[in-house]
Order: structure tokens, then C-alpha cells, then sequence
């Protein structure tokens, strides 16, 4: 490996003065890889398969390309069923059942709480690794290797495309250290009832929702979260996107104001908001020009970086959230891209926010250009080389196993009783 050039950077004011200046990490560029596949490959069938498909494209009565596509269909809501079930009834309940018997442990010995708590976000975070293994879904990086910040704490902000975002980065994510285990998001309330932020309450993620009327109410309550929550549970990256909402929810509402304040008008992002980003650096960040500092005790580590993450989807055709999970991909390429940027904190960004919204709007700027060369070339830039990101079978399958014996313990605790008891009761009704 080698290590890259360390770069400058500094942005001027509206009236030309001095406004952020920092320097980025020289970080190791990782060995180049394949380019990006326009297509997902197919997948191997076993003997067992090939042979039940000639039987089916050899039956009487049938012709071939139909009968293929009654048997692909039975597959498809087959796992399908199987990946619902699992998602939305197993999982979490056992974690709610987990919970139940491990909270009390944090009194007892918080070292054991935050291992057993730790242990069960990891298991989670691979089951979406492997349901987007199993939706075909190809993931590939580009830019800095974040993988040597795995253990540093880290504001990460990204664009957000579609509610298949989440999924891309959770994958992304698998094979950074510890990053599964000890991140925090900061997401829109829309996930906050259904099993996946069941989960992520757990876990002490944080849901927003609300106008510009309640904004100063939510920065506070979301200020107050991370007081009490982001040492106490030794988190390292901090997830958001700073956008606010998905492109097309926010993109005329970013126009208008882009137009009304003389800001770039951006066609594949929205501007974004940074409210939330000088919330974690008042409090997470590191000391402040003017002599302050940052609402945490000396011992504890600040904020270090901003991890700037661009996702892009092949060609810009961002998919539906059910379709992406039952492999059924626009115009049938399942090629998903990260670009990642890396940028040193310094004591300018957490003491003048406007110096923050000049930060952040350069990196937004050059997020726009390199999803226009994307969207184009299928790379972010001419000379970048892509790293594909692999989930392990043996680990999708271990994590498979585990959620299984979750299943089977159910039914037998209180699943299978129940349904006869239902049953029962329904029968004597009708009877």
C-alpha cells in the first residue's frame, strides 16, 4: 500500500476573506481493483436446481421460456417470504426479547453490557448485509480508504437517493472494524415504528422529523441525545444525511432557496442543512478557537474527521426499496457506487457556523460534479480504480443459522401456541 499526498484545503468567505482552512489526512490508497460491472452476474445454480429447471422446461403442454418464469417467480416469493419473515418478525423480536434480559446488566457491569450489545448490532447489521447479497446487490468504492478510521470518531454525512440508502451503507459498513457495532444514526422518524427502527432505538439511534418552526426544539433534544448517550455508549461514527429528505422530496425546495440566496443551483443533490452537523461538533468536537470547549469531559475523544460520503446508482435510476430487495433492479443493473472523502476537523468549523455552511456547500458542489461524471462513466472520476465490497458466505450463512434458532425458539416458546390457541378458539366460534 502507499500513502497518498496530504492536500490543503481553505474556502473564502462571500467577501473574500479567510473562512475554513484544514489539511486532509495523507490516507493509504488501497491496491486497484476491477472496474465496476455493468450488469449483476448471474448466480451459479446447484445440481439440484439445474436439474429441477430442465425437468420444468421439459414438461408437456408448456412453453419453455413461460415455464422458467412460473419457476423463477415461485423462487423469487419464495425468498422473499423467507427474508419478510426473517426482517420483520424474527429479528425483532428477538432483540426486544435480548433486551429484556440484557439490560439489566448495564448496573452490573457495563463492560459486558456494551460486548453483548455490541455482539447483537453486528449480527443485525449483516442480516441487511446478506438480504442485499441475496437482491443482487453490487457494491463498489472509490476514493480515500476509510477502513484506517474504523477506531477514530467520525461525523459521516452522505446524500440521500431513495430508502435503499440505508441498506447500501449498512453493507458498506460491515468490514469497518468495529464500525457496526458502535454507530449512530441520525434519521428521519419515518423508519422509527417499523422493525428496523424497533432495532435502531435500541441501539440509540436518533429519529427527527419537523418544520423550520420546531428547529431549535429538535437541535436541542438531539444535542441532549448525544450528552447522554455518545460516550456512555463509546459510539465512534455519527451516520446523517444532511439533505434532510430524498432528493425528490427536497430538491425544488433546495432550488428556491439556492435561487433566493445567489448558491449553486444542484441538480443531482440537494444543499444541505447544517444545523445537525454543528450540534455533534458543539458537542463532540474538538476546542473551539475562541478558548471554549466542546460539552465533553478532557478525557474524552472529540470528533477527529468528516467522512464525506457520495452514493450513487447506476445511472442515476434510483430503485424502490421493495423492488431493490426482491432483485428487481431498473433497466436490470444492480450496480451501486460510494465515493469517499476525507476532511480533518479543525477548531474553524465548531466556531463559526457559517464558516460550517461554507465547508459543507464546497463538498456538496463537488459532490454534484462527481455524480454528473458517474452518472455518465460509471466511475467518479477518470482516474479512479474501484474497490468491490464482498460479504463473506460463511458469515451471511452463520448469521442465517443464528436467526434460525431465533425462529425455532419462538414458535416453540410462544409462537406455535399461540397459533393453536387461535385456532382453537376460532373453531369453537364456528362450530
Amino acid at each position: 500500500m502507499r500513502a497518498g499526498p496530504a492536500l490543503a484545503y481553505r474556502s473564502t468567505n462571500a467577501d473574500g476573506g479567510a473562512g475554513v482552512s484544514f489539511d486532509r489526512p495523507s490516507l493509504p490508497l488501497c491496491t486497484p481493483a476491477p472496474p465496476l460491472r455493468r450488469a449483476c452476474a448471474p448466480p451459479r445454480r446447484s445440481p439440484q436446481l439445474s436439474a429441477a429447471v430442465e425437468r420444468v422446461e421439459k414438461a408437456p403442454g408448456a412453453p419453455p421460456h413461460m415455464a422458467m418464469a412460473s419457476l423463477n417467480s415461485v423462487l423469487l416469493a419464495l425468498a422473499t417470504s423467507y427474508w419478510a419473515v426473517m426482517t420483520f418478525v424474527i429479528v425483532p423480536t428477538v432483540c426486544a426479547l435480548h433486551y429484556v434480559f440484557v439490560m439489566p446488566l448495564r448496573p452490573l457491569s457495563r463492560r459486558l453490557f456494551l460486548r453483548l450489545e455490541r455482539a447483537l448490532c453486528r449480527l443485525v447489521n449483516d442480516q441487511w448485509a446478506a438480504c442485499g447479497l441475496a437482491s443482487g446487490t453490487n457494491i463498489v468504492e472509490f476514493g480515500e480508504d476509510v477502513s484506517t478510521l474504523t477506531e477514530r470518531r467520525c461525523l459521516v454525512v452522505c446524500n440521500h437517493l431513495g430508502l435503499f440508502d440505508h441498506f447500501i451503507l449498512m453493507v458498506a459498513m460491515h468490514n469497518k472494524g468495529t464500525v457496526p457495532e458502535r454507530y449512530l444514526w441520525l434519521i428521519y422518524n419515518i423508519w422509527q415504528w417499523t422493525p428496523l427502527g424497533l432495532m435502531w432505538i435500541l441501539h440509540g439511534n436518533y429519529f427527527i422529523n419537523g418544520g423550520a418552526h420546531q428547529r431549535e426544539r429538535l437541535l436541542g433534544d438531539f444535542g441532549d441525545h448525544l450528552k447522554r448517550n455518545f460516550w456512555t455508549y463509546d459510539y465512534r461514527w455519527i451516520v446523517m444525511y444532511p439533505e434532510g429528505s430524498r432528493l425528490f422530496l427536497a430538491q425544488e425546495g433546495s432550488q428556491k432557496f439556492a435561487k433566493k440566496h445567489g448558491y449553486p443551483d444542484l441538480k443531482h443533490c440537494a444543499l444541505p442543512r447544517v444545523g445537525a452537523a454543528k450540534v455533534v461538533l458543539d458537542i463532540c468536537g474538538p476546542k473551539a478557537k475562541n478558548g471554549t470547549t466542546s460539552d465533553h469531559s478532557s478525557d474524552h475523544k472529540s470528533i477527529e474527521y468528516v467522512i464525506d460520503v457520495t452514493l450513487g446508482y447506476s445511472k442515476g435510476r434510483v430503485p424502490e426499496l421493495g423492488s431493490a430487495m426482491m432483485n428487481e433492479w431498473p433497466g436490470n443493473d444492480s450496480n451501486v457506487a460510494i465515493h469517499y472523502s476525507v476532511h480533518k476537523v479543525t477548531s474553524d468549523l465548531v466556531d463559526n457556523e457559517d464558516n460550517l455552511r461554507d465547508f459543507f456547500f464546497k463538498m456538496w458542489v463537488e459532490k454534484e460534479k462527481k455524480l454528473e461524471y458517474f452518472y455518465e462513466h460509471g466511475k467518479f472520476d477518470k482516474h479512479d480504480v474501484g474497490r468491490p465490497v464482498e460479504f463473506a458466505k460463511s458469515r451471511a450463512l452463520f448469521v442465517q443459522l443464528f436467526w434460525l434458532f431465533g425462529l425455532f425458539f419462538h414458535v416453540g416458546l410462544w409462537l406455535g401456541p399461540l397459533t393453536l390457541f387461535v385456532g382453537r378458539q376460532i373453531l369453537s366460534f364456528l362450530l
